[in-house]
């Protein structure tokens, strides 16, 4: 039986995730792998035109490629078998779901073999949980002639078309799904949709590791990334985004602190409470990751700031190795 290596890097934001996955990557290369294949889980990172302000660092040395046979373009390093998928990988009007990163996960998993890895690194928990569970759903299509008759709909009649339609979902949904279109209407396709002849592939990864950080160490990680990005001209690169893109509901734009950037650009919004503002979004955001992943039992935690980090990481791949 063909035995694949599947690896996988969790946690919050900030924590040094894609640092991670990148040294092992090398490790394995070291190790006599013929190529490590790295998938961003990231629901923001996939939109090309916002780097600085998703944080989808492109590491030293990768260059874009684009593939005929492959559906969107990864990045590689040069001199050495490591690529990156899901990063700056579709254009900002484009949507993007657990589908279609259960799509891409799927593809790539099926060209690797015994001698190819596959990490998977982020820190949104929905898209790892489709790599182990994956929920049948995500495999029904996208009906396009529905969704644009629903989107002609006001919020209060999607509500009252979901709860006639499809009542046990809507009692499961939280305030914020109540009161999100897009996924009012996914809920709406779903309920009139046939569930699929074939489920997705089911994969375990062969590691889990997480990385932490105490809150306090971590929101002062995020404010220094904060101030990183503006240097790093993401102020410029909304403003750019905007022009290009001025539909005002593009999924895109639900990216951590684009609005702030917005008002401020505006001039709604001064510098400092712009900062205050993102740093606090962001701040949120990784609460909530921490409370998602503390339910996950099955990962191998690490103190992101803990010494010889990725030598321990790696002494718990090798026995899996053999």
């Amino acid at each position: 039986m063909e035995k694949k290596l599947l690896l996988t890097v969790v946690g919050q934001t900030a924590t040094g995730k894609t640092n991670l996955a990148l040294q092992l990557a090398e490790k394995l290369i070291d190790q006599g792998f013929k190529k490590v294949l790295l998938l961003s889980a990231d629901s923001k990172q996939v939109f090309a035109g916002l780097e600085i302000l998703t944080g989808a660092d492109i590491p030293t040395g990768f260059q874009q490629l684009k593939n005929d046979h492959f559906p969107y373009p990864y990045f590689q390093k040069t001199n050495r078998s490591i690529e990156l998928h899901g990063i700056a990988c579709v254009p900002g009007e484009a949507e993007w779901s657990v589908a279609h990163f259960q799509k891409l996960f799927q593809l790539l998993w099926q060209t690797i073999d015994e001698k190819t890895a596959l990490i998977v690194v982020g820190g949104t928990g929905l898209y790892h949980q489709q790599i182990f569970n994956p929920a049948t759903t995500v495999m029904i299509e996208p009906n396009k002639q529905l969704r644009k008759k629903l989107e002609l709909r006001s919020l209060a009649e999607l509500q009252t078309k979901l709860k006639k339609a499809w009542t046990a979902r809507w009692e499961k949904m939280n305030h914020s799904d109540r009161n999100n279109p897009r996924r009012l209407i996914r809920a709406l396709e779903l309920a009139r949709a046939k569930l699929p002849t074939r489920s997705p592939i089911i994969c375990r990864p062969v590691v889990q590791f997480g990385l932490q950080l105490p809150l306090k160490v971590l929101q002062a990680k995020i404010a220094k990334r904060v101030d990183d990005r503006i240097e790093q001209g993401v102020m410029a690169q909304v403003k750019q985004f905007e022009f290009h893109h001025p539909k005002p509901d593009l999924q895109a734009k639900a990216s951590l602190g684009y609005s702030e950037i917005n008002h401020y650009l505006n001039g709604e919004l001064p510098l400092e409470k712009l900062k205050e503002a993102w740093v606090l979004a962001e701040f949120k955001y990784a609460k909530r990751q921490q409370t998602w992943w503390k339910k996950q039992t099955q990962i191998e935690w690490f103190k992101t700031d803990q010494e010889n980090l990725e030598e321990k990481a790696w002494k718990i791949i090798v026995p899996r190795l053999k």
